[in-house]
């Protein structure tokens, strides 16, 4: 099996690997999800529950660490997986929790850990459950009819996908969130990964015809300015209402400006963009999440739809004037993460990392944690190069093969 790079890495990333401290909840809480190990690599426990939580703890490598090596790296991921009798089913919805390894500059180390405070979190943590907010997968057991309508209602607040630092543009200091594909975020300490407060972003949709909240948990620093780029899809809920895309301009965690809206030609997921020097580039895979199917399913995996015979929509914004381009691809594309993005003779070259488009199945826990489950499907990842023309317009795409090597 080969799993494709493109995906965040999640879980525990210092389960067993530094210092074998893998912290057992009650057998009450693990008696219905037990899952079966048969992987000797240790690759399943970056996915299972550890609820330590420590500062600044000393830490060693096999190898040693370059002296001139200093900063903070802050990663996030899920790092519990089951509350009471409830348990998550996929990868994505594990309760976030930070990690920050700390290089001294004198061949040092330290880490910490502590779990996102969000409300979700603590609300669950109170009723000993998994309380109803919005989920990827299925819980087992699942939320009941009336747990299921508070959860859509509630919408999702697990911010476990990525850390961003963004300068705040008057008083010149670094502000830290943690970020999901959702538009409000959580500020952080640096220091202490002690979560702040929730940001809630005001936004410019004021119509009830459309469901605001869709963003990026991968927001772009513009080209040699302190500023930041973000976006926010608001999808519609009535038919032949085209859904809508915002961009924006981040000054600070909570502050946003419009820039400009648009229509965009067909739904679409994204969970990353693309900024040049002058240019802003999304590209709308024909990936979508049915809005009426997660009303009936209450969870995002089911909800996924692809449209194999739909074409892929490339929405390019000039930030010189903000005009934006549509510029149609006739192919289906499925990917995840934009990788690389530059100017080149009037033209813009983006590069992105594809995948098979159905293989939700794959980030399951039954699948992750069982390495013969594992190898048991099949997963594609490659890169495509879109040349994109906006004068013509038009775009050319290649694929590049796989390394030989």
């Amino acid at each position: 099996m080969v799993i494709t790079p493109c995906l965040e890495k999640t879980g525990n990333i210092y389960l067993t690997k530094i210092q074998h401290q893998h912290h057992s909840v009650s057998g009450k809480d693990l008696k219905q999800h037990q899952h079966h190990n048969d992987d000797p690599s240790g690759f399943a426990d970056f996915f299972r529950t550890n609820l330590n939580e420590f500062n600044d703890k000393p830490i060693t490598f096999s190898y040693p660490v370059p002296r001139w090596l200093k900063g903070t790296l802050i990663r996030n991921g899920g790092g519990r997986y089951e509350m009471g009798q409830r348990s998550f089913t996929n990868a994505f919805d594990g309760f976030g929790k930070l990690h920050s390894f700390t290089f001294y500059g004198n061949g040092t180390v330290s880490m910490s850990a502590r779990f996102l405070q969000t409300e979700y979190y603590k609300k669950s943590l109170a009723s000993h459950t998994i309380a109803p907010y919005f989920q990827f997968g299925k819980l087992v057991p699942p939320y009941n009819e009336i747990e299921k309508m508070e959860s859509l209602i509630n919408q999702m607040e697990n911010l476990n996908v990525n850390v961003y630092r963004i300068r705040d543009s008057k008083t010149g200091q670094y502000e830290y969130m943690s970020m999901n594909d959702i538009w409000n975020v959580y500020q952080i300490e640096e220091d202490s990964l002690k979560t702040v407060q929730l940001i809630k972003p005001p936004m410019n949709v004021k119509s009830h015809i459309y469901i605001p909240g869709f963003s990026s948990a991968h927001p772009i620093k513009e080209f040699s300015k302190e500023t930041y780029l973000t976006y926010l899809m608001s999808v519609s809920i009535v038919p032949y209402i085209k859904s809508i895309m915002t961009l924006y301009r981040m000054t600070s965690v909570g502050h946003r400006e419009a820039i400009v809206t648009w229509d965009i030609e067909a739904q679409t997921y994204m969970h990353s963009f693309s900024v040049t020097k002058n240019y802003v580039i999304f590209i709308g895979q024909p990936v979508s999440i049915n809005t009426m199917k997660v009303a009936e399913y209450g969870d995002i995996a089911e909800a996924m739809e692809y449209r194999f015979n739909d074409p892929t929509f490339i929405y390019v914004v000039d930030l010189r004037t903000n005009k934006v381009t549509t510029v149609k691809y006739d192919k289906f594309v499925s990917y995840f993460h934009h990788i690389n993005a530059y100017e080149d003779n009037n033209k813009i070259i983006v590069d992105i990392c594809t995948q098979n488009s159905s293989n939700m199945f794959s980030m399951d826990l039954n699948y992750i944690r069982s390495i013969s489950l594992r190898n048991s499907i099949t997963l594609y990842s490659g890169i495509k190069r879109f040349t994109i023309d906006i004068v013509t317009p038009s775009v050319s795409v290649e694929s590049f093969e796989p390394s030989k090597k």
